[in-house]
């Protein structure tokens, strides 16, 4: 059982090496929103949970970062062996705008009798636009600026281990493994 562990850990350590991410929602807190940088928290706890979050950054500044997340996720049955998630985040930054919708399943392995190592993928899709018709422009004359929405879609995935018991837990996690380039 050691041995699927440390190889399962090898693998996720290569691909870390290999993946490119675009950039990433921004939260205070790790600890009360784990869940959405971990997929495979789903489950870890016999309860189901809802959070939500919202983070206004720069409050006054036009066009200033908010970000908005709604998570819910548990196990089935609440026995803590299948978890099973869904989140959806709104992420804001001047021009910018992602909306992005995730399904989560994870999976729990008793190693021993206070140890548990819970694996997990996030499929999601996301759809990212740009407002132009809001940019304030140097030249008034461009007509490409004006009046524009660009607008693309791209489907992500994330994945990630935590290893827990009642006194400790140690996670890893990739996210955007796709790494998919946005074509406008």
């Amino acid at each position: 059982m050691m041995k699927k562990i440390i190889y399962t850990i090898s693998v996720l350590v290569v691909f870390a090496n290999t993946v490119s991410a675009q950039q990433q929602s921004t939260f205070t807190n790790f600890l009360l929103n784990d869940y959405f940088y971990n997929p495979a928290i789903a489950g870890s706890k016999k309860v189901h949970i809802a959070n939500f979050s919202y983070r206004n950054q720069w409050t006054g500044f036009e066009g200033a970062p908010s970000t908005l997340i709604g998570n819910f996720y548990g196990s089935i049955r609440n026995e803590g062996k299948h978890g099973y998630g869904l989140s959806i985040l709104s992420d804001r930054a001047g021009l910018t705008q992602s909306t992005a919708v995730y399904l989560n399943y994870a999976y729990h392995i008793k190693l021993n009798k206070d140890i548990k190592l819970g694996l997990g993928f996030q499929p999601g899709y996301m759809q990212y636009r740009v407002k132009l018709y809001d940019a304030r422009l140097a030249d008034a004359g461009d007509d490409v600026l004006t009046g524009n929405v660009l607008s693309a879609n791209a489907l992500d995935l994330n994945s990630g281990f935590h290893l827990y018991s009642n006194k400790f837990f140690v996670m890893g996690a990739m996210q955007q493994i796709l790494g998919k380039e946005i074509q406008f």
